[in-house]
């Protein structure tokens, strides 16, 4: 179901102190960091990182609107006082942010179920427009792009959805659990059965840890809080719908 991967990864290179060649991190070291990282960030700015996560945007309106929660020594301390630079592929930066306000803000907190807490809206997919779709340069590759990881973040955000509601313990026991530790261990190996239940189709796909992770961060976190404050969030004096 799941393999430890880092061909959709957070990229880190650390910059060693006593050499100018960088080093790839391995990927459960990618994971650690990133992990370390987020906890540090919502630690220090928590309004704002609840702000983003439950306005429901994509990854990239974080990195663009929500610039303070990019906190360079954060980094740094992460990585145990070594230099180093960071970027976010994908939803993996929401995913991070998501799983350290379960973290701060959820300690010990396990519904027995989500049954009365409406669905999720989920980021939308864009639709395709025919004309940039058939383009063959560049503009239109990036085009094709977007329109291909849009519709993947959907699919990914809805498959969260449902394996959390189908196991809140175990979904809330991953999200807090230390990158690869026991009990992250055991925390995957329990959300087996609905990892498969709530794919769409008999075939086998792959996730690696952090996008099966990160999916069940933001989902728990999003049906969390919609249940505590009836199913809104007040966010700096808008209302924000889960």
């Amino acid at each position: 179901m799941f393999r430890e991967s880092s061909v959709f990864a957070v990229a880190i290179f650390l910059v060693m102190a006593s050499s100018a060649v960088a080093r790839e991190k391995s990927p459960t070291e990618v994971r650690a960091v990133s992990q370390e990282y987020a906890d540090c960030v919502v630690q220090r700015r928590p309004e704002l990182a609840r702000e983003a996560i439950l306005s429901n945007v994509n990854n990239e309106k974080i990195e663009n609107q929500y610039r303070r929660l990019i906190i360079g020594n954060c980094l740094v301390r992460a990585n145990d006082g070594e230099g180093a630079r960071m970027s976010f592929g994908g939803d993996l930066y929401r995913y991070a942010l998501a799983g350290a306000l379960i973290r701060l803000d959820l300690q010990n907190h396990v519904p027995r179920s989500f049954e009365n807490v409406p669905t999720l809206t989920h980021l939308p997919a864009i639709t395709p427009d025919p004309d940039l779709m058939s383009r063959t340069d560049r503009k239109g590759r990036k085009y094709r792009e977007a329109v291909s990881k849009s519709g993947a973040v959907r699919i990914l955000s809805l498959y969260g959805e449902c394996v959390v509601r189908n196991d809140p313990q175990n979904s809330y026991n991953l999200a807090i659990a230390e990158v690869g530790s026991a009990e992250e261990a055991q925390s995957f190996a329990k959300l087996q059965q609905s990892f498969g239940a709530c794919l769409n189709n008999d075939g086998q796909v792959a996730f690696n840890k952090s996008t099966l992770k990160g999916v069940v961060n933001v989902n728990y976190y999003r049906l969390a809080m919609a249940m505590q404050h009836g199913n809104k969030t007040e966010t700096k004096g808008s209302e924000v719908t889960q």
